[in-house]
């Protein structure tokens, strides 16, 4: 440590990498082992979750875009996530973690702001930038406090929805290529666009499903059996539509809409163990939004609604509840919209499982 002459205060570093006077050194001092970490197990989860969607946006950029920038990005991420699995990330090798992201962050937006023009004039793009800059001014100022993690959190967040509203419909295409991947996600794709009558066992892609409940929303007793609500919303309507589905199909039906704040509702008569393909029919004329999911409490993913259709507006869309969350007989769901200025609606929720 270098002391200056009539010192009176010895600090921690702003910057551990780089001491200065009066300034505690520590880049020299061993550093015992640790089993596990010490971070609490929801800010864990909200780090694998965010590192998930971070490795995917950026791969997506470096494997479809050709942005090679990018790839840094997520290789480091990947890195990052086999970290978080083993449990060894902790408070105090999460910053320098998280500074070498940043500036891997820095060096895609330098890359798209000289090679891509169309993209870095982006409103979005301008908005992630800021973010970054933002949170490599805190982590040069030494934050390390809690407000700063969930700050970071956010603004993370935040810089991966605007990467998705820029490249929503490529995006599209990508997201559908993997949901055939598994048979029940390739079923929601199907039934996305049905519009016959959901009956109370169907056969789809040759996969026997049992509708176990449904929800008609603006039906009073429906929505207190299923204490369907919408809790604090900046804004709340409700919508009488007749529209049609892509195959020509007019469906007359009433539902609501809203902005901000989160919708509760629960699903009864599940069967434990098994996953259960939600489905709600929706306006999709404005789509390009995203919604975190949870399960009993329990963060179960993000359902992803890209693109939109001004024609053919109507659409099942659907979530899929892994079996791993689906560990009781009744379900509280929760949907909190993160897309800013963009309202979800519902008209109709069907839950279906496979019998077996």
């Amino acid at each position: 440590m270098a002391l200056a002459p009539g010192v009176k205060r010895v600090t921690d570093a702003r910057d551990p990498n780089n001491p200065g006077p009066n300034e505690i050194d520590l880049r020299y001092v061993p550093v015992a082992g640790v089993v596990g970490s010490h971070l609490t197990p929801s800010f864990l989860y909200d780090l694998q979750i965010l590192s998930s969607e971070i490795r995917e946006v950026y791969s997506f950029l470096a494997q479809q875009q050709k942005i090679l920038s990018a790839a840094d990005v997520s290789h480091a991420v990947i890195s990052f996530r086999m970290l978080l699995h083993s449990r060894l990330v902790n408070g105090w090798n999460l910053l320098p973690l998280v500074g070498d992201l940043l500036q891997l962050q820095w060096a895609f937006v330098e890359d798209v702001e000289a090679n891509h023009a169309k993209i870095s004039s982006r409103k979005e793009f301008v908005s992630l930038k800021r973010h970054l800059e933002l949170l490599m001014g805190f982590h040069k100022e030494g934050r390390r406090d809690a407000d700063y993690l969930q700050t970071m959190l956010s603004y993370q967040n935040k810089t991966v929805e605007n990467l998705r509203a820029i490249f929503s419909e490529r995006l599209k295409k990508v997201v559908m290529e993997e949901a055939a991947a598994t048979p029940l996600a390739q079923i929601g794709e199907k039934l996305k666009v049905h519009s016959k009558t959901f009956k109370k066992t169907m056969t789809v892609e040759g996969v026997k499903l049992a509708r176990v409940d449904e929800i008609d929303i603006l039906d009073k007793e429906s929505e207190k059996a299923h204490d369907f609500k919408i809790v604090e919303a900046r804004d709340k309507y409700r919508s009488r539509q007749k529209l049609k589905y892509p195959d020509g199909t007019i469906v007359e039906d009433v539902g609501i809409a809203y902005e901000g704040g989160h919708c509760e509702f629960t699903l009864k008569n599940i069967v434990p163990g098994r996953p259960v393909l939600l489905l709600v029919r929706m306006d999709y004329v404005h789509g390009d939004w995203e919604a975190d999911i949870e399960i009993n409490g329990k963060k179960a993913g993000v359902m992803r609604c890209p693109g939109e259709d001004r024609k053919f507006r109507w659409r099942n869309w659907p979530f899929i509840i892994e079996a791993d969350f689906a560990d009781d007989v009744e379900l509280r769901i929760t949907q909190k919209p993160l897309t800013e200025e963009r309202d979800v609606n519902y008209f109709h929720v069907w839950a279906y499982q496979p019998p077996e």
